[in-house]
């Protein structure tokens, strides 16, 4: 996922948002480096914001904090039926990850380029 994460990065805006608390936004340099290495400092914890996923508003409340304006200009991928259904419920468009392959073929179907990702990366 970090490899197709690195291959979108020159076409798009990345971002994380975790459900994960204040203690996890805190420390997620130390906890989980190669993803501040990648996403820097556009991973927001729901935690910090005292709303989570799948309420819409802890959405609307993500791309605030991302400084973001329009959430139908944005796509969000997530492995949780209702995580999906909140961000479209708010306006995002939205991925259910099933795998690696379907996942691709939804970011090409989105207009993004993938040549030279590797096919069968995990």
């Amino acid at each position: 996922m970090l490899s197709l994460c690195s291959a979108l990065e020159a076409q798009a805006r990345l971002a994380v948002f975790t459900n994960n608390g204040d203690w996890m936004g805190t420390h997620i340099g130390s906890v989980a480096p190669e993803l501040r290495k990648l996403f820097g400092g556009a991973i927001v914890c729901s935690g910090a914001m005292r709303q989570g996923k799948p309420q819409a508003e802890a959405f609307h409340a993500c791309l605030r904090q991302l400084r973001h304006e329009g959430a139908a200009q944005v796509l969000f991928i997530d492995d949780n039926a209702d995580n999906v259904e909140g961000a479209r419920r708010a306006g995002l468009d939205a991925v259910l990850f099933t795998d690696i392959a379907a996942l691709r073929r939804d970011l090409a179907m989105r207009g993004f380029d993938l040549q030279g990702e590797e096919q069968d990366a995990p």
